[in-house]
């Protein structure tokens, strides 16, 4: 692992990097000072000294008496005031959060300077300069609420409005969904730097929680400097201090502590080993005898490994030693395939004879059949089938690195580096087939310096970079195509580089899985430049900015290139015995891209914003952002698009010529194939892209803040534009379809006396192709990129200077959303689909365009208590409905009919009625008094808890057959509510309200018609503080995992047609319990 450390040094000085929002992982202070009568005070010297490290900003108000001190790392601050003619006044204890625009006014009494009034000073919880809706979750939350896996971002569903959406990438990074928006919209960052996966959502590297100093979660109506995302999770790292500080920690899981599952009826409780442990340390950068860096230059390291092992039980149906052999005198009667012939006494029909008793002659078992008989293994059980409990392997390590140096009073530098990698094991159904691993490595570096013009004019350059790779693959690969290996024909070309199985699928037996995809590699490159500069004059706060990225991948993928083989019993009336005489009924071969990936995917994105005092009580905020994206650049320009109009598939101009036989074989053969349908870019009228660039996207953003009355309460409002960059797996659909990639997708054997084996399935590539009809995925050339315009209404109230109570109507509208419509579906009637298409050539395309949409409304409530007595509390609440017209970001569309899309249009997949969720902390008030031995059971408890209330998410019904015969997934009609007064597991929902439709006709039920069960579940944790020593601290905590055991059900079997159907089979965790021991100094 620590092999990434030799690159620090490297990566953190390359010259391009950096992030999202310019000033992300700051914070700004901003006020205005008067004297007693109310009258302005200039030129006062305001200094603000960060408490930790003691490194000072200064400036001084102007003539309007307003101060702004921005770019302060967020951390507790003392600030002093200074103004010949009157005393000095020092305020400490000044908390500032990530991202935060904090305000505090001051009032000077007349004296002398000499003279200093010193208080302790807690800023006001109030939001009075921006129209941003916000919630920065702080350290003790993250590292004292109960997490199950310590991922910090379970936190960030604290906050209204947001949502969890399973997880995604490499990484296995949890994904949020932040006020209808798409998944990936939601942008991560790092120290100013995203790590947002572009290709998979989620994020590239995830912080262990005792790294994280804070985030915030920025939701709607955010500044100019944010964009290519419309909810930003920003996290801010730890930092060194003057003071040597860190932690040791140990947390653990097994099974003895856990309960069982609802649908466990077993009585065994599944084995779990989880441990996680790690070390921080933070403090100033001292050589003995060379440097000494307090005040002035510090850092701070995070360890954290984590290692998972569970079972994963198999238990499936494997051939007897007899039926290996060819015998199945103990199982059934087997035919001869060889001897088929038409019966006599049935026109139409045919007969076979029963091989003698029911036994396969040895002479007839095809040797490929005799090749792969290994990798199956004998049965181990009474009931004649094979079970095996291997663990499934989850390990991580991650490591996170900040050093903060103060050059001089006007200029900072701050580094970071971080690493992640992540290793999972999946044990196959056999032992020598079916294994998938998957290896990542991920790393960032950012670079940033501030610097100092004079107090009212503030330049900061960032640079960073962020790669991740990963390699899924098998550990029984090796180096052996079996495909080639055993004999099986028509693969010699384009199975060669790519080792592996093929896919042998014997109906009523488990079969060999070809891993379809691996050897898998992937890497990918994001680059980053952004620069910023901040000048303050009068009333005026003006921002302006740059953000330049340049992105590229690379990966060579062999798909389906082994084969895929399925053996139904046809020929012999079981499918073990299909498969001893090497007789498929179908198959499938493709001809798959070798090395492939983005070439060049450049963003540049500039900013102006200006957050102006209108008057002490109103301030307001404009900017504009623009966003050019231009489109990406493929590896040996394999691209395409479609030309509908003229049915044509476009590849750029010369893309055959930079694709030879030797680098990329595909296309040296599947070319001439398909001549007549491919045109050039420049035939096509389009540009070499294949799609044209957006140059309209104009963003602004307005905001208001206005304090009427006393001060203890404020109206915000906001409005904005916000761009979504396409996210990169769709842009895979530009590289997916001939001439780059086909698939020979069905070749099925003759009936009734088969004529192909698995020697002669396929014809070798001399004898030819039959690679129609073929799917295709292809992306509209005009596509915009998607917008969404965000506003909010926001009432804030604070109670007793420690209570904020805020009240908000938010919402947001998603306006060209990338929406993947199959195209090529015949439409409902009679006859053989394939010559129904429009486009017999090919099957079913999938055309990436713009016709998605989105639309979100809620009113979202919150009540925070920061610090009282030891007690934290955040509630929230959300009442919300979101409705969009496709809820994901893939590739393919469940959309019923093409020609319809307004029928897509229903709530969406993540739409969640209501929502309440409820965090606190309490450090409990017994034994403070005590004293020696007395205090040590009594004094330092603490608890915490998550509470989470919420209605269920929708579903759609469905139906198994394809009534309208389109070749497309259905819906039923839809001929009552569905819905019952009293649900049971058996009957969730009213089957009898949905029918089967008429022939040739859609169904007329509308997406996600019913609602699935609500969620409720207490997290909660029990913790003991105890100090051994100067300065240092032991901690013993018990986590508690669905604290009630309250069962989490999941959708009801929503196929009307399925015998189960409205049954609930499924349920989430149950009680599990974590233990965990911290040494924190």
């Amino acid at each position: 692992m620590f092999a990434g450390i030799r690159c620090l040094s490297r990566l953190a000085l390359i010259s391009f990097a950096a992030g999202l929002a310019i000033h992300a992982q700051t914070a700004q202070l901003t006020g205005r000072v008067t004297d007693r009568s109310g009258l302005v005070v200039p030129e006062t010297k305001v200094t603000a000294t960060n408490e930790a490290t003691r490194i000072s900003r200064a400036t001084a108000t102007n003539v309007e008496g307003y101060y702004t001190l921005p770019l302060l790392n967020p951390g507790s601050y003392e600030l002093v005031l200074e103004k010949t003619g009157f005393r000095a006044l020092k305020k400490s204890g000044i908390r500032l959060e990530v991202a935060q625009v904090g305000r505090l006014d001051f009032s000077l009494q007349v004296g002398d300077v000499a003279e200093t009034i010193t208080v302790s000073e807690v800023l006001p919880i109030l939001t009075t300069e921006s129209a941003t809706i916000r919630q920065v979750i702080g350290s003790k939350k993250i590292v004292d609420l109960p997490l199950n896996g310590r991922d910090f971002t379970q936190l960030a569903t604290l906050v209204p409005g947001a949502v969890t959406a399973g997880t995604s990438g490499n990484v296995n990074s949890p994904n949020i969904i932040v006020n209808g928006s798409r998944r990936s919209k939601t942008v991560f960052m790092l120290d100013g730097l995203s790590v947002t996966n572009q290709n998979f959502d989620g994020a590239n590297i995830v912080p262990s929680v005792d790294a994280i100093q804070e985030f915030a979660v920025q939701s709607n109506a955010f500044a100019a400097e944010y964009g290519q995302g419309t909810a930003v999770i920003n996290i801010s790292l730890k930092s060194g201090t003057n003071t040597y500080h860190g932690s040791i920690f140990e947390f653990l899981r097994n099974e003895a502590l856990d309960a069982r599952n609802f649908f466990n009826l077993t009585g065994v409780t599944p084995r779990i080993r989880q441990h996680q442990y790690g070390v921080t340390l933070g403090g100033p950068l001292t050589i003995p005898r060379l440097y000494r860096g307090k005040d002035r230059t510090f850092y701070f390291v995070s360890y954290q490994a984590s290692r998972n092992r569970r079972p994963s039980t198999t238990n499936v149906a494997a051939p007897t030693e007899a039926m290996r052999g060819g015998d199945f005198s103990q199982r059934r009667v087997i035919v001869d395939p060889a001897t088929t012939r038409p019966d006599p006494n049935r026109p139409g029909s045919f007969l076979r004879d029963p091989f003698p008793g029911s036994r396969i002659p040895s002479n007839r078992i095809a040797p490929q059949a005799l090749y792969f008989l290994p990798f199956f293994p004998l049965p181990n059980t009474a009931a004649g089938t094979y079970t095996q409990a291997p663990a499934r392997i989850a390990d991580s390590d991650r490591l996170d690195v900040r050093f903060d140096h103060q050059i001089r009073s006007s200029d900072s530098l701050q580094m970071g580096y971080s690493l992640l990698e992540f290793s999972n094991y999946n044990p196959g159904p056999f032992p020598k087939n079916g294994t998938s691993t998957l290896d990542v490595r991920s790393q960032r570096a950012n670079l940033g310096y501030i610097h100092m013009f004079t107090p009212t004019m503030i330049n900061e350059l960032r640079l960073g970079y962020l790669r991740s790779e990963s390699l899924t693959g098998s550990p029984e690969i090796g180096g052996t195509n079996h495909t080639v290996q055993s004999g099986i024909g028509g693969f010699e070309v384009q199975s060669r580089a790519h080792p592996g199985f093929p896919g042998i699928q014997p109906t009523g037996y488990q079969g060999l899985t070809n891993l379809a995809f691996s050897p898998l590699p992937y890497r990918d490159n994001k680059y980053d430049v952004s620069d910023s500069l901040t000048w303050i004059r009068g009333r005026h706060n003006f921002k302006a900015g740059a953000n330049l990225r340049r992105y590229s991948t690379a990966t060579i993928n062999g798909a389906h290139s082994r084969g895929l083989f399925t053996f139904t019993g046809t020929y012999t009336q079981d499918g073990w015995s299909d498969f001893l005489l090497g007789l498929p009924f179908n198959g499938q071969r493709s001809f798959p891209r070798n090395l492939f990936g983005i070439r060049d995917l450049k963003n540049e994105h500039f900013f102006v914003q200006d957050d102006w005092k209108v008057s002490p009580r109103l301030t307001l905020n404009v900017g504009m952002r623009y966003e050019l994206n231009h489109p990406h650049i493929r590896v040996n320009d394999q691209m395409i698009s479609t030309d509908l109009g003229l049915r044509k598939i476009v590849i750029p101009d010369g893309a055959f010529k930079r694709n030879p036989k030797g680098g990329q074989q595909v296309s040296d053969f599947l070319y001439p194939l398909f001549q007549d349908v491919i045109v050039s870019a420049s035939q096509a009228g389009i540009p070499q892209a294949l799609r044209h660039l957006d140059k309209n996207n104009f963003a602004p953003r307005l905001g208001m803040a206005w304090r009427p009355g006393s001060g203890d309460f404020v109206i915000r409002a906001g409005y904005g534009f916000f761009y979504g960059l396409v996210q990169g797996n769709r842009l895979e659909s530009t590289m997916g379809g001939v001439p780059f990639q086909a698939d020979e997708l069905s070749n099925f054997n003759t009936t009734p006396a088969p004529s192909r084996t698995l020697s002669n399935m396929f014809e070798p590539l001399s004898a030819g192709l039959n690679l129609t009809p073929t799917n295709f995925f292809q992306a509209d050339p005009y596509q915009r990129d998607p917008y969404f315009q965000q506003w909010n209404l926001t009432l804030q109230k604070v109670v007793a200077q420690v209570v904020s109570l805020e009240g908000a109507y938010v919402a947001s509208k998603g306006t060209k959303v990338e929406f993947s419509r199959p195209i090529n579906i015949p439409r409902p009637g009679p006859g053989v689909i394939q010559d129904r298409r429009e486009w017999t050539r090919f099957a079913t395309g999938t055309f990436v365009e713009n016709s998605g949409n989105t639309n979100y409304h809620a009113f979202q409530g919150k009540v925070e208590l920061r610090s009282w007595r030891g007690l934290s509390w955040l509630g929230s609440y959300a009442f919300a409905k979101s409705i969009d017209n496709l809820s994901d970001d893939v590739q393919t569309s469940s959309a019923q009919d093409p020609n319809d899309l307004r029928a897509e249009r229903g709530l969406s997949s993540f739409d969640v009625k209501h929502r309440f969720v409820v965090s606190g902390n309490y450090e409990l008030p017994f034994g403070r008094k005590l004293r020696g031995v007395a205090a040590i059971p009594a004094k330092g408890w603490e608890i915490g808890s998550i509470v989470t209330l919420q209605t269920g998410t929708p579903f759609t019904t469905s139906i198994a057959t394809d009534v309208a015969n389109t070749g497309r997934s259905m819906r039923p009609d839809h001929v009552g509510s569905g819905k019952l007064s009293e649900r049971t597991l058996a009957r969730d929902f009213d089957v009898q309200a949905f029918r089967v439709p008429a022939q040739f006709t859609y169904g007329n039920s509308p997406r996600n018609v019913l609602y699935r069960r609500g969620f409720k579940n207490w997290d909660f944790v029990a913790l003991k503080n105890q100090n051994v020593a100067d300065r240092f601290q032991v901690q013993f905590r018990a986590e508690f995992f669905n604290f009630t055991n309250t069962p989490a059900f999941g959708a009801p079997v929503s196929n009307i047609q399925a015998a189960n159907a409205g049954q609930i089979l499924s349920a989430g965790e149950p009680r599990s319990i974590q233990l965990a021991l911290k040494v924190v100094f």
